[in-house]
């Protein structure tokens, strides 16, 4: 389920007390049910070296792709996404319209991920090869 996730802080003591006070008040934490799956995880789990390999090879087509529309992609092996330095021209929720309205391509302007988000777009990494093409073959056709 997207939202549903689970993760964790290595580093300084100091700095991490610091996170735990601040999280204390802007979350009601993890729903018990991703807990109790993120511990069995942990403790069982093993990555499944297909689903790796799919996610490497979608981040490579897609990657690829922008580039040749000349778009500044920056890939990251630890996510399913892509950011994406979008033109200057337009602020990143602009160009998340025009995506929108022109290719029918829905991404999420940087600018949800603070100030520094802005100029950038995020792009999941969640589809099939196949749909990836095709979302490269429309915006192709985008003037930018």
């Amino acid at each position: 389920m997207t939202g549903w996730r689970i993760g964790f802080v290595v580093g300084n003591e100091k700095i991490i007390q610091g996170l735990g006070k601040v999280k204390t008040h802007i979350d009601s934490g993890v729903f018990q049910a991703i807990q109790g799956a993120g511990i069995r995880a942990l403790k069982e789990g093993k990555p499944d070296p297909s689903i790796l390999e799919a996610y490497r090879r979608r981040r490579e087509l897609l990657r690829e792709g922008l580039e040749n529309l000349g778009l500044q992609v920056y890939p990251s092996p630890a996510t399913f996404y892509l950011w994406v330095k979008i033109p200057p021209s337009y602020t990143s929720e602009e160009f998340t319209l025009l995506l929108l309205k022109e290719t029918g391509v829905l991404v999420t302007p940087g600018r949800g991920f603070g100030e520094m988000g802005e100029g950038y777009i995020r792009v999941a990494l969640t589809q099939p090869e196949d749909k990836i093409r095709e979302i490269l073959s429309r915006w192709e056709n985008l003037k930018i």
